[in-house]
């Protein structure tokens, strides 16, 4: 059916007419043909060279990615660590800071009360209250300076001025009040 098929629309004289050009077109000479063979043989070795080039860089990159998600996820754990010392160290300080303003003003109302007992104190047994030193005078601690009131008698006054030295002065008051 194929041949014959074709021959009798078209008819034995035409085919015969276009046949030697068929023919004669398709023909390559066995020089082009070689020539075609060895560029279609050179751009094959080519890109299996750049395939395996590429692959390579790929399997270079893919291990670089795993390298730096391995990173990532060491460096997010660092991270999430950081974050919850932070936090713990917030809330600690946070929990000090409340407990040290508490024991302060504990210490502050504990003060107040001991200096109004001192005071009152020192004014039941006629003393005055604490007196900073001076620069002149340079005790190592405050001297209460002895008032006698009611029945005793006061302090001698001294009518003239006598230096009398500083530790002088501390030994008499303290041998008053010892006395």
């Amino acid at each position: 059916m194929g041949i014959h098929f074709l021959l009798r629309p078209i008819g034995i004289g035409v085919v015969f007419f276009l046949s030697p050009f068929l023919l004669f077109s398709a023909c390559v000479t066995e020089d082009k043909f070689l020539y075609l063979n060895k560029k279609i043989d050179t751009l094959e070795a080519k890109t299996d060279k750049e395939l395996v080039s590429n692959s390579e860089r790929m399997a270079g990159n893919s291990a670089e990615m795993d390298r730096l998600k391995g990173e990532m996820r060491r460096l997010n754990g660092r991270l999430d660590e950081n974050s919850h010392l932070l936090k713990r160290s917030i809330e600690r300080d946070t929990t000090e800071g409340d407990s040290l303003g508490e024991g302060l003003s504990e210490l502050r109302e504990q003060m107040v009360r001991l200096t109004l007992r001192v005071n009152r104190i020192s004014s039941y047994l006629g003393l005055e209250p604490m007196v900073p030193p001076t620069e002149k005078d340079t005790p190592a601690a405050p001297v209460a300076i002895h008032q006698v009131q009611g029945s005793a008698k006061p302090p001698a006054q001294p009518t003239s001025e006598i230096k009398i030295p500083p530790d002088q002065k501390l030994y008499d008051i303290n041998m008053d009040i010892y006395h």
